[in-house]
């Protein structure tokens, strides 16, 4: 008979259905085999009896496994195996926990043989021999058994996941709309948007990856530091407008969804970018503020993406609020050098705070511009500046470019940026 989950699978499952018993007392006539009733997700199941140590052994197992500890989820799994050798569940652990332990293991097959010989179109085998064929690289085996298991379980959102996923390392092209079709019937749950995720990665689809990141904020807000790094390696890819989607999507996040960011400082640094380059001036100083990006900063990368008249104000509006700042005065000169004019060259001999290093950049690159390399390489020594953080899609190429003419020295320039350079320099 075709279950699509067993009796003990529904407790580990079921917060705690074991609570949920309507009665204990078996019901059973005369020579038959036990039965119980219980309650689970409001439906009411008939099932047959399965003994208390069983039941204690099994969650001890689920609690065990759910937390980390496969050795321990394992010892427990085995002592239901001892008491109750009927069920598929019980051997689907057992094999699926061997598997993620060591993808080679042999036994692992053989617990999941056991379980598909004692029901053959149980849904929680097949997903589980699909996710353990996936580990071991079999991607077409495992496509056949995640297909298997859809089949019996066509509503489950998890095993649909899975066949996406198992799709990702397969030319298949009508897999993409699968994928896409998956999170559109089920966005609110994140097993849809990481399998498109992993399709994307697995087919080199940027757009897809960062369509399931922005999927993810919404659907498992609580992840968003595993977002981040996401935007991040867009970023590293070379996909920089999809770093700032995704980046965005982090940063617009509201406030009771509970996301807290962008932690990372290039992360932060993305998503304003992606503001002021449509020229939302709101929207950008709005998620500076969140990210923690000063407003001198704000300014300057307004000043880098083009947008003058975003980073007058902003730099007016910074130097007003803090007479003292010697960024917004750098952005405010770099500014005046656009226009035609020369940038004072005595600006930074008596700065007293650290600026943003993007601040110092920007006016340094107006002041060789105007009076040459040698008087911008000795003013940007004098200035102690608060660096720029690691991979900085707007201060990062600046600062190798001021390295190039002799500005910046090499040995100044960020270990990222300074490690670019020497390999860049070996390959010559």
């Amino acid at each position: 008979m075709n279950r699509a989950r067993s009796l003990l699978s529904s407790l580990s499952l079921g917060a705690f259905a074991l609570a949920s018993l309507v009665s204990s007392a078996p019901l059973a006539g005369c020579g038959a085999e036990p039965r119980v009733v219980r309650v689970y997700d409001g439906r009411i199941v008939l099932g047959r009896y399965v003994s208390p140590d069983a039941y204690a052994a099994f969650m001890r197992g689920a609690l065990a496994e759910e937390g980390g500890d496969l050795k321990g989820a394992l010892t427990a799994y085995a002592m239901v195996a001892e008491n109750d050798d009927d069920d598929p569940e019980v051997f689907t652990r057992i094999g699926e926990v061997r598997c993620k332990l060591d993808p080679k293991d042999g036994v692992a097959d053989r617990a999941f043989e056991r379980a598909l010989k004692l029901d053959p179109t149980y849904a929680g085998t097949l997903a589980a021999k699909a996710r353990c064929s996936l580990a071991r690289g079999r991607t077409e085996e495992a496509a056949d058994f995640a297909r298997r298991a859809a089949a019996q379980d066509p509503t489950n959102v998890e095993i649909g996941a899975l066949v996406v996923r198992a799709d990702a390392g397969r030319p298949d092209p009508a897999s993409r709309e699968r994928a896409i079709a998956l999170t559109l019937a089920h966005g609110e749950n994140a097993a849809a948007w990481d399998a498109l995720i992993a399709w994307g990665r697995g087919h080199r689809d940027a757009e897809l990856v960062a369509r399931g990141l922005e999927g993810l904020v919404r659907a498992a807000p609580a992840r968003s530091v595993e977002l981040e790094r996401g935007a991040l390696a867009l970023l590293a890819g070379g996909e920089l407008l999809l770093a700032r989607r995704v980046a965005s999507a982090v940063a617009d996040s509201p406030r009771e969804m509970a996301v807290i960011g962008p932690r990372d400082a290039t992360v932060a640094r993305l998503a304003v970018d992606e503001a002021l380059a449509r020229g939302d001036s709101k929207t950008a100083l709005a998620r500076a503020t969140r990210g923690h990006v000063s407003l001198p900063e704000v300014a300057a990368r307004a000043l880098l993406l083009d947008k003058k008249d975003i980073a007058a104000t902003v730099a007016a509006f910074a130097g007003d609020a803090d007479p003292g700042s010697s960024g917004a005065a750098m952005v405010k000169a770099s500014l005046k050098d656009t226009n035609g004019k020369s940038p004072p060259r005595e600006m930074g001999a008596h700065v007293t705070d650290q600026p943003p290093e993007i601040c110092a950049l920007v006016f340094a690159d107006r002041l060789a511009s105007a009076a040459g390399s040698d008087v911008a390489r000795q003013w940007l020594a004098r200035i102690t500046r608060t660096p720029m953080p690691p991979r900085d899609p707007l201060a990062g190429p600046l600062a190798l470019d001021l390295a190039s003419r002799g500005v910046l020295p090499v040995a100044d320039l960020p270990a990222d940026l300074r490690a670019s350079v020497q390999r860049a320099h070996a390959a010559e």
